[in-house]
């Protein structure tokens, strides 16, 4: 079943067109200090990616509060390529949890500020 577009934000990766949301609502599993999971889809459908990049929108604690960038979607994209996600076959989701190379990635950039 493919994504719905609207409220979805697009981003190219290696010539293939993606769709990413991060959900305006917060669920009861973040409240609860659950993961943020980002679904991202390609356009002609496919299999359907969760990432889980290590943020948390808990009203209990106030950790891995980062803003959610396009080039951080990329990387997860193109790690969970490499690591077994078929974008254009139709399969169960596929969840990849990208939350060490984000806090990698974000780390690396404060560094070199």
């Amino acid at each position: 079943m493919s994504l719905p577009k609207k409220g979805f934000r697009k981003i190219i990766i290696d010539g293939n067109e993606f769709l990413w949301k991060v959900r305006k609502k917060i669920s009861w599993n973040e409240i609860h200090d659950g993961q943020l999971g980002v679904p991202v889809q390609n356009t002609d459908g496919g299999q359907l990616l969760i990432l889980t990049i290590g943020y948390s929108r808990s009203y209990f604690t106030k950790k891995n509060e980062f803003q959610i960038t396009p080039s951080i979607i990329q990387i997860c994209i193109k790690e969970a390529i490499k690591n077994g996600w078929n974008h254009k076959s139709i399969g169960p989701k596929f969840e990849f949890d990208c939350t060490g190379l984000v806090m990698n990635f974000l780390s690396n950039r404060i560094a070199k500020t």
